[in-house]
């Protein structure tokens, strides 16, 4: 599969992949999902994680998918499987310094069940619809709302934010 066609199918197939998780008959459970062919994922801070996934509806445009780990204070932001470089390129590009971890082939990911419930240690913070996409595009507007996020969450702690 080519990352023109990945991104063509992508919230159709991660739904799917949600739906028909091998081994799995329980629609809260967790699923593990190997990175590198279908996604990659990006991990920050939790906190950084949810900035970023508001700043996407304050700017009304809908979130990559995205999970969090409560108990690790986590966020993973499913994207299109462009590799590290392309993704720490765009961060050069744009002078931007965010923590992250990366996972790529090789990487493994526990997402979320279909039927999460409050309290659940994997939730989801944008759930895969139909219409997401995972694409270069989008790996890059995801750096720009990382930089965003993290630049309104530095102003906060420093007492010198806009709002």
């Amino acid at each position: 599969m080519t990352l023109h066609q990945a991104s063509e199918s992508a919230g159709a197939l991660l739904l799917a992949a949600l739906g028909t998780s091998a081994g799995t008959t329980y629609p809260r459970a967790p699923r593990l999902w190997a990175t590198g062919h279908v996604l990659d994922a990006v991990i920050v801070a939790d906190r950084l994680g949810i900035e970023a996934v508001d700043w996407y509806r304050r700017l009304g445009s809908q979130a990559p998918p995205s999970v969090i780990d409560h108990q690790a204070r986590k966020v993973a932001f499913l994207i299109a499987p462009v590799g590290e470089p392309f993704f720490a390129g765009a961060l050069t590009v744009l002078r931007g310094d965010v923590p992250y971890r990366y996972l790529s082939t090789g990487g493994y990911l526990v997402v979320p069940g279909l039927g999460v419930e409050t309290g659940d240690r994997y939730q989801w913070l944008s759930k895969p619809t139909e219409e997401s996409t995972l694409d270069r595009d989008a790996v890059a507007v995801l750096t720009v709302h990382l930089l965003i996020a993290l630049r309104n969450l530095s102003a906060a702690a420093e007492g010198t934010g806009d709002e």
